[in-house]
């Protein structure tokens, strides 16, 4: 099986041609994610036609469970098709389970993505609440404010004074599954450095603690915008690296797509 390697600011993605309809595209993930017996990546793409857009993503956590959107993983998704002449242009829409994005190949580098309207809606994603918004919650030993959104993911974002990973290793998971949530929520931690610069460390929901999260950098930079933290262009830090994310109607994500390798994959997978 011939793949390829990509990261966004430390997340990072396998990459494959479309197969087949028949093919077990979330236990190949399994096994090709897996970090000591596989390749190794946070989640797994591949690209089918769309009748909607140019192009459909389709995204494959590491935990074989389907993703809505990944805005780490859309970034690589269109340099893997710019480098393998699937696409030529350097703007052009793709089609996602969060609905369609345009996307602007800036540079070798660097990549836009138009990620749709900013909202605060949660009401899809939680049991009881159509909304929380600065909303406290009791976890282990400590109380949080948290403020729940779904942006093309269910995202839920907290800030505190100091990000660590092991807040988000030992808080995180328990979030994630809290009951509140009709099928768990990426929790991002958030940390204010200015007005203009803010540092963020996600649990994400499928896939654990990781490098960067694109869409909760966005769902971070809404909510500390809305809660008059921050201006409308955040420069975010992440455990990999830097995202920009600018905020208008729209919400733009601004960040790197790099190729790590291309490679072929001898383990058992099922068709």
């Amino acid at each position: 099986m011939k793949f390829s390697k990509y990261h966004g600011t430390g997340n990072d993605f396998i990459l494959i041609d479309y197969i087949s309809s028949e093919f077990d595209y979330s236990g190949f993930a399994i096994k090709i994610c897996n970090r000591h017996k596989g390749v190794g990546a946070d989640g797994l793409m591949y690209y089918s036609e769309s009748d909607k857009a140019d192009i459909m993503m389709n995204y494959i956590n590491s935990d074989g469970s389907i993703g809505e959107m990944c805005g780490n993983g859309i970034r690589c998704f269109v340099r893997f098709l710019s480098d393998n002449n699937v696409i030529s242009k350097k703007n052009f829409k793709v089609e996602t389970l969060a609905g369609i994005m345009d996307v602007t190949i800036i540079d070798d580098i660097n990549i836009m993505i138009n990620m749709g309207e900013r909202t605060l809606e949660s009401k899809d994603m939680l049991k009881n609440n159509e909304k929380l918004i600065n909303h406290e919650i009791n976890v282990k030993d400590r109380k949080f404010i948290i403020t729940s959104l779904l942006f093309g993911v269910p995202h839920t974002v907290i800030e505190v004074d100091k990000i660590t990973e092991e807040l988000a290793l030992k808080y995180g998971p328990i979030l994630e599954k809290n009951e509140i949530f009709k099928n768990g929520s990426n929790i991002n931690f958030v940390e204010i450095n200015d007005e203009n610069n803010i540092s963020v460390i996600t649990w994400e929901r499928g896939a654990g603690l990781t490098l960067s999260c694109g869409t909760g950098s966005c769902a971070a930079a809404i909510v500390m915008n809305e809660n008059g933290k921050v201006n409308n262009d955040i420069n975010v830090k992440v455990l990999g690296g830097k995202l920009n994310v600018k905020l208008d109607k729209d919400v733009f994500l601004t960040g790197e797509a790099i190729k790590i390798c291309d490679g072929s994959f001898y383990g058992k997978y099922i068709i």
